[in-house]
């Protein structure tokens, strides 16, 4: 699981992380709480069912104005709900590896695509399009 902020997770919080393989059709859900900050949890055992799984977000594409914005694009789903979450790629530990630390830069969009504009010349930026219904908040899908 990387790391989310905005909102952060705090001790106390739940946690509800949806598992799919695609190929095969199936999810399991894994919930509980958080114990300490790191939160480490090591699964024993996840069961996978059957299930009517959505396609992933279709014609996902990212366009890239040097200095000046990264456009993420999608075609959007009736019904559904996107946010979108970014990582800077140089933001590392201080034994030198990747933090994936991701921020949420958008929510609720119910449009095609965002532009995202708050980006530093020079800088690499590692994005996650959630996807899913009002209704049904910890449901990402992507």
């Amino acid at each position: 699981m990387g790391n989310f902020i905005n909102p952060a997770i705090q001790v106390g919080d739940s946690v509800f992380i949806r598992f799919t393989c695609n190929e095969t059709g199936e999810q399991g859900t894994l919930t509980d709480s958080i114990t300490s900050i790191p939160w480490v949890r090591f699964l024993g055992h996840l069961y996978l069912e059957p299930k009517d799984l959505p396609l992933p977000p279709q014609n996902l594409q990212i366009n890239i104005i040097e200095n000046i914005s990264n456009t993420i694009s999608w075609e959007h789903q009736q019904g559904m709900t996107y946010s979108v979450y970014r990582r800077i790629l140089s933001d590392t530990l201080s034994n030198g590896k990747t933090r994936n630390l991701y921020y949420r830069v958008a929510d609720g969009l119910v449009d095609t695509g965002y532009v995202d504009t708050d980006i530093n010349d020079g800088e690499y930026y590692g994005y996650i399009l959630y996807r899913f219904t009002p209704r049904n908040r910890q449901a990402p899908i992507r």
